[in-house]
């Protein structure tokens, strides 16, 4: 896949594209869409940046449903650096994680680098407030002994990714964070690749509140301020780690096992993996593993990979540097699981240039804020002859059936509005069903100079409609007697390159143009949707007041009992202490639902 082809994309379940991203976002290096949630509505959110070795450079997206962008986030605080292309997630509907990588100068002595100063990866997160910008917490590899180079498994100049630390080109990557989720109690769940270890991340100062090691580690060469979690399993430069579920005693984690680095490996194949931590006996044990049984593909991926548990039960895994994507259900056990979907997004399975981080299973609407695309094409301007139409909307999911129009030429300023009425009138030449990410349809019956199409949504009614496009008609004697009617062949391999011209050799007669419409683009006037009928604008106002009148009784009812017991001269009793009223309140009798609360709770 070329650079410019690069982007965010969707696809729906039967493998047909719905979202090239690239047409909007491409160029430039697209990590990790997926639907999330912002202001209580589905948004998109992805990294968009550059990609370096090993790391990104870049800002947080935020598109809404019309794939504009709503929001951006960048990094904040004297970091000096830019968000990573590694994790970018959303969090409680107001704020987002996003990972840093820092390249920083670093006593490397002790690892034999003496003769200059060495460089060091610091990897770090934030989480950041959208609406401001403002950094609600950081943390540092560098700053905790149990993240610091001390506990390094992988050393200077083992891997290409990991850098030999010799000058700010080739820093030495010895954490590699790849994932940071928040948990249920507040604190952070982050995944070190290079460590081959999971750590829980205290909200309050940044200390390690417990860690996961994939591997059994040298305690002679790692500091382990804690108790470790005893397991008779393993996995290594993991990625995709989330928090599944916690209560005080347990925690549920799920992940994507690589299980290779591409140098060394710990299993056979990649894997996702369910894991249950027991805080009290300090054991890790698993509850589900997932990986396809029947493929001759030895999948084992060196790097990238995502796991999703999604909510039907079923698991999603993307294979990171492997061009596939699968759905598993759960089942009751590893033989007893089935491959419900399997996907490949590149011709050669072998081709490693087409990869993914992370692949994401999602319900996903969306209406385009731009219009659809139309091209139209006919063999000749004759009667008879048809047109073809070729008709997409790039992001569309709601688009059922398409009207192809012809429209007069020159029209007035209102034409489209009319209707059917006047001398410019509109005719509807046809109408075809959507057939996947481009529909190609033909109108056999006419030639139309000037055409637009109109998409329909699954409710019968008109969504949005292209701009007017003029109809291609291939030139006589030239370009035509290697056309059909359906169109002129492109792209065809094999063809020698043309011979060098001069401006003599062009005839110039015969160059077309676009012209028509007084010169400008134009565009049919968009369909209307019914307003709603009177009942349904009167009935949120009636609601709206009926609000208003209950929280203002409520309000009135408050200032009357908080107003002091008037004393007149037959004598009223005094209003209770309010040392007594709040000691009755919280009485242990009154709370469990007595029978007789008079008696228990001295109630009148």
């Amino acid at each position: 896949m070329s650079s410019i082809d690069a982007g965010p994309y969707i696809f729906d379940n039967s493998g047909e594209l719905v979202w090239a991203g690239a047409a909007d976002f491409g160029g430039v290096f697209a990590n990790n869409p997926h639907v999330c949630q912002w202001k209580l509505r589905d948004h998109l959110c992805f990294f968009l940046g550059a990609s370096h070795r090993g790391f990104g450079r870049g800002v947080g997206m935020i598109l809404d449903s019309t794939y504009r962008i709503a929001a951006t986030v960048q990094v904040g605080g004297s970091t000096m650096s830019a968000g990573d292309m590694h994790e970018f997630r959303l969090v409680a509907d107001r704020s987002a994680l996003i990972s840093i990588y820092k390249v920083v100068p670093y006593d490397l002595s002790p690892f034999s680098v003496t003769d200059r100063i060495g460089w060091i990866s610091e990897s770090i997160f934030q989480e950041i407030r959208i609406s401001t910008g403002e950094v609600l917490f950081e943390w540092s590899s560098l700053e905790h002994e149990e993240t610091s180079p001390r506990n390094a498994v992988i050393l200077p100049g083992a891997t290409t990714i990991g850098g030999n630390g010799l000058d700010p080109g080739t820093p030495w990557d010895y954490f590699h964070i790849n994932s940071v989720d928040k948990t249920q109690d507040g604190d952070y769940l982050l995944s070190s690749r290079h460590m081959s270890t999971i750590y829980k991340i205290s909200q309050v100062d940044g200390h390690v509140v417990w860690q996961l090691s994939g591997q059994d580690l040298q305690t002679s060469n790692h500091t382990l301020l804690h108790p470790t979690y005893h397991k008779d399993f393993n996995f290594s430069s993991q990625h995709d780690v989330r928090s599944v579920a916690e209560n005080a005693t347990h925690s549920i984690l799920s992940l994507f096992d690589n299980a290779s680095d591409d140098l060394t490996t710990t299993s056979t194949h990649s894997r996702g993996l369910v894991i249950s931590l027991d805080h009290t006996s300090h054991t890790a044990s698993l509850l589900s593993t997932r990986f396809p049984q029947n493929t001759t593909h030895q999948m084992l991926s060196g790097s990238q990979g995502s796991f999703q548990l999604l909510p039907n039960a079923n698991a999603f895994i993307g294979w990171g540097k492997w061009p596939f994507f699968s759905e598993h259900t759960l089942g009751d056990g590893d033989d007893n699981a089935t491959t419900v979907l399997w996907g490949q997004f590149a011709p050669d399975a072998s081709d490693t240039d087409i990869m993914s981080y992370r692949v994401r299973k999602y319900n996903w609407t969306a209406t385009p804020h731009d219009h659809p695309a139309v091209y139209a094409y006919a063999h000749n301007d004759t009667t008879g002859v048809g047109t073809v139409f070729y008709v997409s909307w790039n992001g569309a999911t709601d688009v059922a059936a398409w009207n192809f129009y012809s429209v007069a030429e020159e029209p007035d300023g209102d034409q489209f509005a009319k209707r059917g009425t006047g001398s410019n009138t509109l005719e509807l030449l046809g109408t075809a069903n959507k057939t996947g990410f481009e529909t190609r349809a033909r109108m056999p019956d006419k030639y139309a100079k000037w055409v637009f199409a109109e998409a329909v949504g699954r409710d019968g009614q008109a969504i949005r409609r292209s701009r007017i496009c003029r109809t291609f008609v291939p030139a006589v004697g030239r370009l035509r007697d290697v056309c059909d009617e359906w169109g002129c062949p492109a792209m065809l391999s094999g063809v020698a390159a043309g011979k060098m011209m001069g401006p003599g050799d062009v005839d110039w007669g015969a160059v077309g143009y676009d012209g028509g419409f007084g010169g400008r683009t134009r565009y049919p006037v968009q369909p209307r949707k019914e307003p709603p009928g009177l009942a349904w604008q009167v009935i949120p106002q009636l609601v709206a007041l009926v609000l208003f009148l209950y929280i203002a009784m409520i309000f009135l009812v408050g200032l009357a009992a908080a107003a002091p017991l008037a004393h007149d001269a037959e004598g009223v009793a005094e209003a209770e202490p309010i040392e007594n009223l709040v000691a009755r309140q919280y009485d242990s009798r009154c709370l469990g639902g007595c029978a007789n609360r008079a008696t228990c709770c001295g109630d009148n």
